[in-house]
């Protein structure tokens, strides 16, 4: 069942999730807090007795961003990710979603490209030295 996380409780099994995901790069209580109360961001969890995975977007005036996606990594190649991204597709009245990822992270490039995201720009260096961010783009057009 997908979720929208606006508790604590949710909150605190998200956090630790993120940190097992992402390590020291995962956002920290305070930030994901932060985002919950924003009502520019959307943080969704696909949860059965624990959250399997979670998409944080962000929304602007005419598409959305998606800032964050993570599956538990016992989960992962089970459809979560492709089931919280075709949700969102679903609940928005949006005709785009932009995200970037790191050029060396070639298993979420793919999951992306599976998803019919499409590359269309590259910003250099963006996560160090020889670490481009790839910046892919989903459009109800496409």
């Amino acid at each position: 069942m997908i979720t929208k996380i606006n508790n604590s409780i949710l909150l605190s099994q998200l956090a630790k999730l993120e940190k097992k995901l992402f390590g020291d790069s995962a956002y920290d209580d305070k930030q994901l807090e932060a985002m919950m109360r924003d009502e520019k961001y959307m943080i969704l969890a696909e949860i059965e007795e624990e959250i399997l995975g979670y998409i944080i977007i962000y929304q602007n005036l005419d598409y959305y961003e998606i800032f964050k996606i993570g599956v538990d990594e016992k989960k992962q190649k089970m459809g979560y990710g492709t089931k919280l991204i075709n949700y969102i597709k679903q609940i928005v009245n949006i005709k785009k979603i932009y995200l970037e990822v790191n050029c060396k992270n070639k298993k979420a490039i793919n999951f992306y490209k599976k998803n019919n995201f499409l590359q269309n720009g590259i910003r250099k260096n963006y996560y160090g030295k020889e670490e481009d961010a790839i910046l892919m783009e989903w459009s109800d057009d496409s």
